[in-house]
Protein backbone atom coordinates (compact mmCIF):
# COMPACT_ATOMS: atom_id res chain seq x y z
CA UNK A 1 0.00 0.00 0.00
CA UNK A 2 1.34 3.37 -1.16
CA UNK A 3 1.24 6.93 1.04
CA UNK A 4 -0.41 9.93 -0.03
CA UNK A 5 2.99 11.16 -0.61
CA UNK A 6 4.58 8.09 -2.43
CA UNK A 7 1.29 8.51 -4.61
CA UNK A 8 1.49 12.05 -5.41
CA UNK A 9 5.21 12.24 -6.27
CA UNK A 10 5.07 9.09 -8.39
CA UNK A 11 2.10 10.76 -10.40
CA UNK A 12 4.12 13.93 -10.85
CA UNK A 13 7.59 12.18 -11.38
CA UNK A 14 5.50 10.46 -14.48
CA UNK A 15 4.28 13.62 -15.66
CA UNK A 16 7.66 15.85 -15.42
CA UNK A 17 9.09 12.34 -17.32
CA UNK A 18 6.22 12.49 -19.77
CA UNK A 19 6.87 16.38 -20.55
CA UNK A 20 10.85 15.79 -20.95
CA UNK A 21 10.06 12.56 -23.29
CA UNK A 22 7.45 15.47 -25.55
CA UNK A 23 9.74 18.52 -25.43
CA UNK A 24 13.19 16.70 -25.99
CA UNK A 25 15.19 18.26 -28.73
CA UNK A 26 17.55 14.79 -29.19
CA UNK A 27 17.44 13.53 -32.38
CA UNK A 28 17.96 10.03 -30.45
CA UNK A 29 14.01 10.11 -29.52
CA UNK A 30 11.69 9.49 -32.33
CA UNK A 31 8.89 11.82 -33.09
CA UNK A 32 6.52 8.55 -32.79
CA UNK A 33 7.77 8.45 -28.73
CA UNK A 34 7.37 12.22 -28.46
CA UNK A 35 3.50 12.22 -30.02
CA UNK A 36 2.70 9.16 -27.51
CA UNK A 37 3.92 10.97 -24.50
CA UNK A 38 2.55 13.82 -25.49
CA UNK A 39 -0.49 12.47 -26.01
CA UNK A 40 -0.15 10.52 -22.74
CA UNK A 41 0.19 13.53 -20.77
CA UNK A 42 -3.38 14.66 -21.34
CA UNK A 43 -4.01 12.25 -18.68
CA UNK A 44 -2.11 13.16 -16.22
CA UNK A 45 -3.75 15.79 -13.62
CA UNK A 46 -1.84 19.44 -13.12
CA UNK A 47 -1.06 20.58 -10.07
CA UNK A 48 -4.16 22.50 -9.37
CA UNK A 49 -6.15 19.68 -10.05
CA UNK A 50 -3.77 17.85 -7.69
CA UNK A 51 -4.60 20.26 -5.19
CA UNK A 52 -8.19 20.10 -5.36
CA UNK A 53 -8.01 16.27 -4.91
CA UNK A 54 -6.07 16.77 -1.67
CA UNK A 55 -7.98 19.00 -0.10
CA UNK A 56 -11.25 16.63 -0.71
CA UNK A 57 -9.36 13.44 -0.03
CA UNK A 58 -6.50 14.34 2.16
CA UNK A 59 -6.06 10.37 2.80
CA UNK A 60 -5.18 9.79 -0.51
CA UNK A 61 -2.90 12.80 -2.12
CA UNK A 62 -0.59 15.25 -0.85
CA UNK A 63 -1.16 19.04 -1.67
CA UNK A 64 1.54 19.20 -4.53
CA UNK A 65 4.22 21.95 -4.47
CA UNK A 66 3.33 25.46 -5.38
CA UNK A 67 5.30 25.82 -8.54
CA UNK A 68 3.00 26.13 -11.75
CA UNK A 69 2.76 23.71 -14.44
CA UNK A 70 2.46 25.00 -18.17
CA UNK A 71 0.31 22.88 -20.21
CA UNK A 72 2.32 20.49 -22.11
CA UNK A 73 2.01 22.21 -25.89
CA UNK A 74 3.00 25.37 -24.10
CA UNK A 75 5.88 23.77 -22.69
CA UNK A 76 6.86 22.64 -26.24
CA UNK A 77 5.89 26.09 -28.11
CA UNK A 78 8.70 27.47 -25.29
CA UNK A 79 11.24 25.52 -26.02
CA UNK A 80 10.64 26.12 -29.40
CA UNK A 81 10.82 29.57 -28.80
CA UNK A 82 14.20 29.43 -27.14
CA UNK A 83 15.96 28.03 -30.44
CA UNK A 84 14.22 30.27 -32.51
CA UNK A 85 16.39 32.97 -30.59
CA UNK A 86 19.19 30.90 -30.77
CA UNK A 87 22.01 32.60 -33.26
CA UNK A 88 23.93 29.75 -33.27
CA UNK A 89 21.70 27.73 -35.39
CA UNK A 90 20.65 28.20 -39.28
CA UNK A 91 18.09 31.18 -39.26
CA UNK A 92 16.00 28.23 -41.66
CA UNK A 93 16.03 25.77 -38.28
CA UNK A 94 15.02 29.16 -36.47
CA UNK A 95 12.25 29.97 -38.72
CA UNK A 96 11.24 26.61 -38.00
CA UNK A 97 11.44 26.71 -34.67
CA UNK A 98 9.55 30.21 -34.46
CA UNK A 99 6.60 27.95 -36.44
CA UNK A 100 6.88 25.36 -34.36
CA UNK A 101 6.07 27.61 -31.74
CA UNK A 102 3.02 29.50 -32.72
CA UNK A 103 1.48 25.87 -33.98
CA UNK A 104 1.50 24.37 -30.50
CA UNK A 105 0.20 27.41 -28.67
CA UNK A 106 -2.82 26.95 -31.60
CA UNK A 107 -2.50 23.40 -30.76
CA UNK A 108 -3.12 24.38 -26.75
CA UNK A 109 -5.72 26.76 -27.47
CA UNK A 110 -7.49 24.71 -30.12
CA UNK A 111 -7.65 22.03 -27.46
CA UNK A 112 -9.21 24.05 -24.88
CA UNK A 113 -11.76 25.29 -27.52
CA UNK A 114 -13.12 21.57 -27.53
CA UNK A 115 -10.96 20.60 -30.45
CA UNK A 116 -9.63 16.95 -31.00
CA UNK A 117 -6.35 17.23 -32.47
CA UNK A 118 -4.94 13.41 -31.45
CA UNK A 119 -4.34 12.10 -34.60
CA UNK A 120 -4.41 15.28 -36.76
CA UNK A 121 -1.51 15.77 -39.58
CA UNK A 122 1.09 18.00 -38.07
CA UNK A 123 0.66 21.08 -38.96
CA UNK A 124 -3.26 21.17 -39.57
CA UNK A 125 -4.45 24.58 -41.01
CA UNK A 126 -7.91 24.46 -38.86
CA UNK A 127 -6.17 23.97 -35.89
CA UNK A 128 -4.59 26.96 -36.60
CA UNK A 129 -7.03 29.19 -37.45
CA UNK A 130 -9.02 27.73 -33.99
CA UNK A 131 -6.15 28.64 -31.95
CA UNK A 132 -5.35 32.31 -34.00
CA UNK A 133 -9.11 33.32 -33.81
CA UNK A 134 -9.22 31.77 -29.90
CA UNK A 135 -6.68 34.36 -29.33
CA UNK A 136 -8.32 36.66 -31.25
CA UNK A 137 -5.28 37.27 -33.39
CA UNK A 138 -4.84 40.69 -35.24
CA UNK A 139 -4.71 40.46 -39.37
CA UNK A 140 -1.14 41.25 -39.62
CA UNK A 141 -0.56 38.21 -37.42
CA UNK A 142 -2.79 36.10 -38.68
CA UNK A 143 -1.45 36.62 -42.62
CA UNK A 144 1.83 36.29 -40.74
CA UNK A 145 1.27 32.63 -39.79
CA UNK A 146 -0.39 31.69 -42.86
CA UNK A 147 3.09 33.11 -44.55
CA UNK A 148 5.06 30.68 -42.54
CA UNK A 149 2.53 27.45 -42.18
CA UNK A 150 2.67 28.17 -46.22
CA UNK A 151 6.42 27.98 -46.15
CA UNK A 152 6.60 25.14 -43.73
CA UNK A 153 4.50 23.06 -46.13
CA UNK A 154 6.34 23.59 -49.50
CA UNK A 155 10.12 22.37 -46.99
CA UNK A 156 10.90 25.08 -48.97
CA UNK A 157 14.97 25.27 -49.03
CA UNK A 158 14.52 29.18 -49.03
CA UNK A 159 13.55 31.54 -46.17
CA UNK A 160 10.31 32.95 -46.53
CA UNK A 161 8.89 36.74 -47.09
CA UNK A 162 8.83 36.82 -43.15
CA UNK A 163 12.26 38.25 -41.52
CA UNK A 164 13.72 35.98 -38.82
CA UNK A 165 13.03 38.86 -36.16
CA UNK A 166 9.66 39.22 -37.16
CA UNK A 167 8.67 35.66 -36.97
CA UNK A 168 10.32 35.50 -33.36
CA UNK A 169 8.83 38.22 -32.46
CA UNK A 170 5.39 36.86 -34.08
CA UNK A 171 6.32 33.56 -32.19
CA UNK A 172 6.73 35.70 -28.50
CA UNK A 173 3.50 37.71 -29.08
CA UNK A 174 1.70 34.53 -29.66
CA UNK A 175 3.57 32.17 -26.74
CA UNK A 176 2.71 35.23 -24.92
CA UNK A 177 -0.80 35.40 -25.48
CA UNK A 178 -1.99 32.08 -25.43
CA UNK A 179 -0.25 31.46 -22.25
CA UNK A 180 -2.12 34.58 -21.24
CA UNK A 181 -5.66 32.89 -22.65
CA UNK A 182 -5.30 29.52 -20.96
CA UNK A 183 -4.66 30.97 -17.58
CA UNK A 184 -8.00 33.01 -17.50
CA UNK A 185 -10.97 30.63 -15.71
CA UNK A 186 -13.41 29.14 -18.63
CA UNK A 187 -16.87 29.20 -17.59
CA UNK A 188 -18.56 25.78 -16.20
CA UNK A 189 -21.29 25.64 -18.61
CA UNK A 190 -22.14 23.46 -21.41
CA UNK A 191 -23.71 24.17 -25.06
CA UNK A 192 -27.23 22.78 -25.65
Amino acid sequence: MTTPEQRTRAVISTRDFLQTLATAKEISIPGLVQSVALGLLRHYPLDADMAVSASMLPSLWLQPDSKSQEAPRIAASTAYLRDAHNKRVSVHTRMRCAFESVYFCCCELAESQGQCIDGMKHPNSEVMQLGLSAMNASASDDHAVKLLATWNAEASPYLPSVPIEAACSLAERIHHIAASVLSQPRPNWVEP
